[in-house]
């Protein structure tokens, strides 16, 4: 095998530039919305997103005996709904018909998934959580909101404050038959990722620890 001093230079492009330059923008957006790719400008491609299902098992101690209750997930009801404007575009508006939703929202510049999550289940919940292992992994291909998304089962560890009121209306914990409740209402508004999560925890089979791994930065 030829060492990479002597490989034949005709297998590499003659612009030197050409190895170092990215792909035209065009490339990766041709079929993306305008609001989608400044996503993308801002953030990378591709789009990821972290979240959390926090599940309170309580404890019930009557007579002194402790018995575990039926698991509780913690849902935020959003303040604000996509609403088609006069134009034609779509536009955040707040209102009272925002649905119930896990909290999770996109990676910031520099954040690892673990953290993300860690940030959205704080900023949307109002509690500080403690993570646990990753339960769901979703990915939805739509050309005006594509992501990755990576959820983690969580626990509430202690208040700090209420959720910025322009974005979480409400939280709650609901039973596993009040989920379904509101699924058949059409009040999730993520149903596939809720109960992908929900499901994936109800089976016990969250995946172990050190399966998603967050490499040291080089830039720093």
């Amino acid at each position: 095998m030829s060492s990479p001093e002597t490989t034949n230079p005709t297998a590499v492009s003659s612009t030197p530039e050409a190895s170092q330059t990215p792909a035209p923008a065009e490339s990766f957006t041709k079929d993306l919305t305008p609001e989608a790719i400044k996503t993308i400008q801002e953030f990378g491609w591709p789009f990821f997103k972290a979240g959390v299902l926090i599940v309170n098992e309580h404890l019930d101690q009557p007579t002194g005996a402790y018995a575990p209750l039926e698991p509780l997930y913690l849902l935020v009801k959003e303040a604000k709904v996509k609403e088609k404007q006069p134009d034609g575009t779509k536009k955040w508006v707040k209102s009272d018909k925002g649905k119930w939703n896990l909290p999770c929202g996109r990676l910031q510049p520099g954040e690892s998934f673990e953290q993300a999550a860690l940030r959205e289940g704080r900023e949307e919940s109002g509690f500080e959580v403690q993570l646990d292992n990753l339960c769901h992994v979703g990915h939805r291909p739509d050309s005006d909101n594509p992501y990755v998304i990576f959820i983690y089962t969580a626990t509430t560890k202690q208040f700090i404050e209420n959720p910025d009121p322009e974005e979480i209306a409400d939280t709650r914990e609901f039973t596993y038959a009040e989920v379904l409740d509101l699924l058949e209402q059409g009040q999730l508004r993520n149903p596939d990722l809720t109960m992908g999560a929900i499901e994936q925890y109800r089976k016990y089979e969250t995946q172990s620890d050190g399966l998603v791994v967050t490499y040291p930065s080089k830039t720093k």
